[in-house]
């Protein structure tokens, strides 16, 4: 209803990203709040997940979008997003769902599935 879908992502980040160089760099990144937060807002708390069989670390953090996009009346959007980074392949994977506030509980179990049936892929063999 506010015009913005829920969104599911799965990054992978090669060893030796400048940006991030590993999953807690990622993930204290993210816990920092949005540059559209209140003064005074605290960074999201990183926890432990369990996953399926594997363990991985995440946070849930709230900001605000503004829909549509560079038009001139434009109106803020409560939203939520989750981020979860797990260790594969000698970097790591970001996997990462972002909805409007609203509705962010009602899809948040597709999201678990998918966090539940996760797989990192094996390193690619040397040529």
């Amino acid at each position: 209803k506010e015009g913005l879908a829920p969104l599911i992502s799965a990054r992978y980040y090669a060893p030796g990203n400048v940006e991030f160089p590993d999953a807690d760099a990622y993930l204290k990144r993210q816990a920092q709040p949005s540059l559209s937060a209140p003064p005074g807002e605290k960074p999201a708390k990183i926890e432990d997940y369990a996953l399926g069989p594997g363990k991985a670390r995440g946070l849930i953090r709230e900001f605000s979008e503004y829909f549509p996009p560079r038009a001139m009346n434009t109106r803020e959007i409560p939203m939520r997003e989750e981020h979860v980074a797990l260790a594969g392949s000698g970097g790591f994977y970001a996997l990462t769902y972002t909805a409007p506030k609203s509705v962010f509980d009602a899809h948040r179990p597709i999201f678990r599935r998918m966090l539940d049936s996760f797989k990192p892929l094996p390193p690619k063999p040397a040529k």
